[in-house]
């Protein structure tokens, strides 16, 4: 089942429903995993009354939290919005100028066994392939910046890897988060392998 969602962001108050916003194909045991181990949560379509009190109650210990968590709203810091909070008004609705919005970035999900990752599960290594190997490959000959892993368990339970180790071992049936906004669209047959791997794909 693929469905598209709409880019915004769901409040959910019962986090076993969590699963229904996922983008690929529902498993039976997804309804278990913890919300923020499932993959809209990691996409960043959904949030949980548990994770905002959290959040909350964590802005006595550290501030930063708030900066981030206005960044995430509110977008690039302004003179006007911090005006805003310099006279105590807060956050408030208003419109917003199409020059000063930011735009945001949409994270996709790629699997090993498509282009133009699945070249770097035909080649042949002494060792097996690495988180580390992926990530200089795809951002120094293909631009392409990877973001994390998306991993399927052989008892069905999936999870997110955010920012894995570089000697994170790859499996085939593996999937890359990157950002969206890169052309990943490749007609098959155009390059070779050996392109591929030297850097001379241009996406």
């Amino acid at each position: 089942m693929h469905t598209y969602f709409s880019p915004m962001l769901y409040f959910l108050d019962y986090e076993k429903n969590a699963y229904l916003f996922s983008s690929g194909d529902i498993h039976e045991n997804d309804y278990k995993l913890p919300v923020w181990f499932s993959e809209p949560f990691a996409r960043g379509i959904i949030f949980s009354n548990t994770l905002l009190y959290s959040c909350l109650s964590s802005f006595f210990y550290n501030d930063n939290i708030f900066r981030f968590l206005r960044v995430l709203i509110s977008g690039q810091s302004t003179d006007e919005l911090e005006a805003s909070f310099s006279v105590g008004a807060g956050l408030q609705q208003q419109a917003t100028p199409q020059s000063a919005r930011m735009a945001g970035v949409k994270v996709s999900l790629r699997g090993f066994r498509h282009a133009p990752f699945k070249f770097l599960t035909r080649i042949s290594l002494r060792k097996p392939l690495t988180f580390k190997d992926v990530y200089i490959r795809c951002i120094t000959c293909w631009q392409i910046l990877c973001l994390g892993l998306y991993r399927w368990q052989e008892n069905g339970f999936r999870y997110v890897i955010a920012n894995p180790m570089p000697d994170t071992q790859i499996y085939e049936n593996d999937m890359v988060s990157v950002e969206s906004h890169i052309k990943l669209i490749l007609i098959e047959g155009t390059y070779t392998v050996e392109d591929f791997f030297l850097g001379q794909a241009d996406f």
